[in-house]
């Protein structure tokens, strides 16, 4: 055992967990033994290699789950790639036989499977559980990534309230395609963050979130162009509200022009039209997520972005950037629980409350390093929310 952990679990590969599993190579070698788990034999047969111990089932079945974890030699992480499901279901398991765990995204809860409002979706995402080992919850690019960012730029150079603006802004297309319009993750929870949850931001350092269904349209202004967005309800900008000097945060999504007509119609029609691209289907494009802090008082502001090109990811590896940032957030989260102190610190965390000492950073950024994920400085592309309603602020770059 080279690591914290002898055994490691990825549950799910579907466009993150088979990118994890292409991309991880380096990491996954640190544990003795890997298994992987889906619904889908298809998809175990397409993305397990071979030396993985495969595993056809639902983790959503405690039977099957239970089998999972105890089939797994000890010390184990628990990797759970699973969209649409009831992770706090699973994390509260893998706590009762003392596994470690991961998880990428807030919880769709099986009680209460029509709720997308983030007000109550976080704080159940968050429901703690006696634990020998981490929990490490919503932890990718957005949410994971950006926290990380925003803690470093918050460092920086705090003084005093500050206003942190995420924004994305994806033009993924795909060369040649007939199924629909092309996007880079989950068509389900890209609809249900923009046409179904409500906006939610941090205001006064308090979470606040609109009283209707569906994200606020907005504008924002990115390298001089004012572009169509949605102020959008997100794991991290929840988050966000634990951080000290926080006095506005917001998430913002660009995507393609296609895209954002699809989001201007009916969730009906949005659910039949929106799709991932084949595998086998060239891309274009480029995906950017950037993080901005503007200090109230001074008015300086600090920006880092991250960009990924979908059409060289595709040539090379044929995955889409979303996957590729997604899965090297994942793999970060990995690492840290397999090789540093992370791994023995008993205790729910996200990227937000992470226990970062002064010199943990150096570490962290070393890892960031290794698994080629590069934040540069991203001041220049003056970004900012043009649109100044009730949800909103001038914040950006």
């Amino acid at each position: 055992m080279s690591g914290n952990y002898r055994s490691l679990v990825i549950a799910g590969c579907g466009t993150v967990g088979s990118a994890v599993l292409k991309l991880g190579t380096e990491t996954l070698r640190s544990f003795d033994r890997v298994a992987v788990a889906d619904k889908s034999p298809e998809a175990l047969v397409q993305n397990a290699a071979d030396g993985f111990a495969k595993y056809e089932g639902d983790i959503t079945d405690p039977s099957f789950l239970t089998m999972l974890i105890q089939d797994i030699p000890p010390p184990a992480l628990f990797v759970n790639l699973c969209p649409g499901i009831d992770n706090v279901r699973v994390r509260k398991e893998c706590g009762c036989l003392d596994i470690a765990y991961i998880d990428s995204a807030a919880p769709t809860p099986s009680h209460m499977p029509d709720e997308f409002r983030y007000s109550v979706l976080m704080p159940y995402a968050y429901t703690p559980f006696p634990t020998p080992r981490p929990q490490l919850v919503c932890f990718g690019i957005n949410p994971g990534l950006v926290e990380l960012v925003a803690r470093r730029l918050l460092r920086a150079g705090r003084n005093g309230p500050c206003e942190i603006l995420v924004a994305e802004h994806d033009t993924l297309r795909a060369a040649s395609h007939t199924a629909g319009v092309p996007v880079g993750w989950s068509p389900r929870t890209l609809i249900e963050e923009t046409m179904l949850s409500p906006s939610l931001w941090v205001d006064g350092g308090l979470p606040a979130e609109k009283e209707t269904p569906g994200a606020q349209k907005i504008q924002v202004r990115w390298a001089e162009r004012a572009l169509p967005a949605r102020l959008v309800a997100h794991e991290d900008i929840w988050n966000m509200h634990l951080l000290p000097d926080v006095g506005w945060a917001g998430f913002s999504y660009t995507l393609s022009d296609e895209v954002m007509r699809v989001l201007d119609g009916t969730v009906e029609a949005a659910m039949n039209t929106l799709c991932v691209p084949p595998a086998d289907t060239p891309l274009t494009g480029t995906d950017t997520v950037l993080v901005s802090v503007r200090c109230a008082s001074s008015q300086e502001t600090r920006a880092l972005a991250w960009t990924a090109d979908h059409r060289l990811l595709w040539e090379t590896l044929r995955i889409n950037g979303v996957a590729y940032q997604t899965a090297k957030g994942i793999l970060l989260g990995i690492e840290l629980l397999q090789r540093t102190r992370y791994g023995a610190l008993p205790g729910l965390f996200s990227a937000t409350t992470l226990p970062i000492r002064d010199d943990d950073w150096s570490v962290i950024e070393s890892v960031e390093e290794s698994l080629g994920i590069r934040w540069l400085d991203a001041a220049q592309l003056g970004v900012s929310l043009l649109t100044k309603g009730e949800h909103s602020s001038a914040g950006g770059a």
